[in-house]
């Protein structure tokens, strides 16, 4: 099946379909992150409130079998095989809903089923992954028979770090990482590093 190439910056020039807005309610399909209101939460407000000032990133590019878009409400639904080239992260997915602001530029990303998200220094795995580009945060969802997981293997080969929880909070430029239900598996020699890295919950 031949695949899509979609340059974000030119979504909304290029795109020909919308996809109705899936059921409210539906734990798989309802892009809640993505449609929400322009306002960010307390503790991502906070975030981008205290971060310093960020360069401009470069436009993120996704590859998929099938893509929708909705100019109206701002939103992208690409589904089949996704897969997400942004600068800081690139992600894999089943299905992807993409929010842009009335600029074209990508705002939120909620990816979801089999899930995996990697860059050069960590290794993100789960259900749903909910990513916040102007703040740069991350929310990764387990399965219910699967944690999500995140591998750190900044320090080096044989100094990996695993953390595993029901629910993952991290910021990509940043050290703290808050997990529920945590389950962490560490060097000896990294245990301190980590421990402080740990937040007090979500």
């Amino acid at each position: 099946m031949k695949r899509l190439f979609v340059l974000l910056t030119l979504v909304a020039a290029g795109a020909a379909s919308a996809e109705p807005a899936p059921p409210a309610g539906s734990a798989t399909n309802a892009p809640a992150a993505a449609v929400a209101a322009t306002n960010l939460p307390p503790a991502e407000l906070a975030a981008a409130t205290n971060a310093p000032p960020r360069r401009t990133l470069r436009p993120a590019v996704i590859t998929a079998e099938k893509s929708f878009y909705d100019h109206k409400e701002g939103i992208a639904v690409f589904t089949g095989h996704v897969y997400v080239d942004d600068e800081r992260y690139q992600i894999h997915a089943d299905k992807a809903y993409v929010s842009i602001v009335p600029t074209n530029q990508l705002r939120r990303i909620v990816a979801i089923g089999h899930v995996a998200m990697t860059n050069e220094a960590r290794r993100a795995y789960g259900a749903k992954v909910t990513y916040n580009r102007p703040t740069g945060t991350v929310v990764l969802v387990g399965a219910d028979d699967e944690p999500a997981k995140i591998v750190d293997e900044s320090k080096g080969a044989g100094n990996e770090q695993t953390v595993r929880g029901s629910k993952i909070r991290f910021w990509v430029d940043a050290e703290q990482v808050e997990v529920l239900d945590a389950s962490i598996t560490t060097p000896t020699s990294g245990a301190g590093d980590l421990k402080k890295a740990i937040g007090g919950g979500l």
